[in-house]
């Protein structure tokens, strides 16, 4: 590969915003004019389908020195090992490697569904996590470092000119932006049956999986809460004990969050677990339709194609979630299931 061909950058962490690059650009773009950076949490079955690619080391589980010693790195050679950086059209996630931004313009992907309203709205926890965070000396220094993306990510800063979103966002973050909304829905009908194909092989969706999510009716979807450290184990275990309980389980099928490694089979030994690391909306497209979909605070409940009860239960649920999160309203029509 000439690295002169590259005219596009994505730079993602989960695949919502890969989904959603995939959609936005034609098959040739993608395939030999697309350079890929790919965070640890992007599963390597699926990073390897893409010709051009690099894939980042978890950060999150490096000893500090270490930590500021890889991500200098990437930011000091990245003219030398991608120099197509310089002038490149840039489409990204910029919370996870925003040194890869640096100064420049760049278009925001979605984390998820409403992830602007949740996140950067009004009582928005990343948005009062940065505000607190702006003044302090530490903020400074990382800024200093790895450039001002780093502390005013999800596009809370004047490099980011576009925000491309699946459905409508309140936030004072998109003022002065160009805001580009188009559903996912919207997006696959206005695909060609090539391009339908190519985006299933590329997520790996496969019809023995049609199948088999097809025999139950509800459907859990989960997120990474003891991976990234706000619930323990156990804790998290009783809470979906409570949870569970209000459903028959023989019908339930719980759909993991790609980084959530969590055992759920060993504790909930008759519940279907599906863990492929594939969207419930692309499945949704696929034709996976479920009666129900019940979550703690998930915003990947939203958006979908179809109809469905949802049960929300919310951050309420559990004092540790509502300590670190807040109150977090859906901004969907829903079942309120807050105790």
């Amino acid at each position: 590969m000439s690295k002169k061909t590259i005219t596009h950058v994505y730079s993602g962490v989960v695949l919502y915003s890969l989904m959603q690059y995939i959609f936005l650009m034609d098959i040739d773009t993608i395939e030999n004019h697309t350079y890929f950076f790919f965070s640890h949490a992007i599963d390597k079955n699926v990073a390897k389908k893409f010709k051009h690619y690099t894939q980042f080391k978890d950060t999150t589980k490096m000893n500090p020195l270490y930590r500021v010693l890889y991500k200098l790195k990437i930011r000091f050679t990245q003219y030398h090992k991608y120099p197509f950086l310089r002038n490149a059209n840039l489409y990204a996630q910029d919370h996870m490697f925003g040194m890869l931004l640096r100064n420049r313009n760049y278009s925001l992907l979605e984390d998820g569904p409403n992830f602007l309203s949740n996140s950067m709205g009004k009582s928005g926890y990343i948005l009062k996590l940065q505000k607190e965070r702006q003044h302090k000396l530490s903020s400074k220094i990382e800024e200093w470092l790895y450039g001002p993306v780093t502390i005013k990510f999800f596009g809370n800063n004047k490099y980011c000119s576009d925000i491309y979103l699946t459905e409508e966002n309140t936030s004072t973050v998109l003022e002065g932006k160009r805001v580009h909304v188009k559903s996912l829905e919207d997006m696959w009908q206005e695909s060609t049956d090539e391009k339908k194909d190519y985006i299933l092989n590329k997520f790996n969706v496969f019809t023995e999986d049609i199948i088999v999510l097809s025999k139950r009716s509800i459907a859990f979807m989960t997120q990474p809460l003891v991976d990234d450290g706000i619930l323990t184990n156990d804790e998290y275990k009783s809470l979906l004990q409570k949870v569970f309980s209000k459903y028959n389980t023989h019908k339930m099928v719980i759909k993991t969050h790609p980084r959530d490694k969590f055992a759920y089979k060993k504790y909930f030994p008759e519940i279907e677990v599906f863990d492929k690391p594939i969207g419930m909306q692309l499945l949704a497209l696929a034709g996976v339709h479920f009666e129900r979909f019940v979550t703690l605070f998930s915003s990947s409940v939203s958006g979908l194609p179809y109809k469905a009860e949802i049960d929300y239960f919310g951050t309420q649920v559990h004092p540790k979630l509502f300590n670190y999160y807040g109150d977090i309203e859906p901004k969907f029509p829903c079942n309120l299931l807050i105790s």
